[in-house]
């Protein structure tokens, strides 16, 4: 295990309800704008997907998990890489 500065950790279906759906809303306002032209599918409050065409990209859907890093900072991490995206609420 690596002691990386920055943590991602995955919301739990037992957290706060509410806080987690404004994080789902602001995850799919950030999405919206990054990926103007694709379609974004919601599977739970906690898994988007989006549609891709990337040569890495299995099934052309990127899933996003949201979460937190470190415990302040609201994210959602790409399943294929784990490439992390930030956003604000």
């Amino acid at each position: 295990m690596t002691d990386d500065l920055l943590s991602f950790r995955k919301f739990y279906s037992d957290e706060d309800t509410h806080f987690i759906e404004k994080c789902h809303k602001a995850a799919v306002d950030k999405l919206n704008t990054l990926y103007p032209d694709k379609r974004i599918t919601t599977y739970d409050y906690t898994t988007i997907a989006v549609d891709s065409d990337s040569v890495y990209c299995k099934d052309g859907v990127e899933t996003y998990e949201l979460g937190m890093i470190n415990d302040e900072i609201p994210a959602m991490k790409r399943s294929s890489d784990d490439y992390i995206i930030t956003f604000r609420i």
